[in-house]
């Protein structure tokens, strides 16, 4: 059953008391125990953070959150650092509210590591044909 989590790690951001059942809530001292937190097991997890985390730690948060699943921080700190930090972490989505001094991300809904095709598009050769005859005549000009 997927849980929900709140990691409290500033002090200075209050989080409510009272959690919905399936929540769990883990403090500084409680940092490590994602570490070995069983995968895909977080559906929605809540931080609040005086900083941004490391590559590590994100690569652990994601390996524990479902697929899909949403993560928000509050931060008292730098707000594009906390950005930065989700982004080169591997989520996506990521949304920030300066009102609220919080940053919000997605897990990718896809496996990491995993191979997604990606669409090109390229002009037909009638078209670049057509764009390079154009490109010689205008150097001819110049020249």
């Amino acid at each position: 059953m997927a849980q929900q989590l709140f990691l409290h790690l500033d002090s200075s951001i209050s989080f409510p008391e009272k959690l919905p059942g399936s929540a769990v809530k883990w403090g500084s001292e409680d940092q490590s125990k994602l570490t070995s937190a069983t995968d895909n097991t977080f559906e929605q997890v809540w931080i609040s953070t005086p900083k941004p985390f490391g590559t590590p730690y994100m690569a652990n948060l994601l390996r524990t959150m479902s697929p899909s699943a949403t993560v928000t921080m509050c931060t008292s700190g730098d707000l594009p650092a906390v950005e930065r930090s989700l982004l080169f972490g591997g989520f996506t989505d990521i949304k920030t509210d300066e009102a609220k001094k919080s940053v919000s991300a997605k897990k990718p809904a896809f496996k990491l590591g995993a191979a997604k095709k990606f669409k090109k598009t390229v002009a037909p050769k009638e078209d670049t044909a057509r764009i390079r005859q154009e490109e010689k005549k205008k150097s001819k000009r110049v020249g």
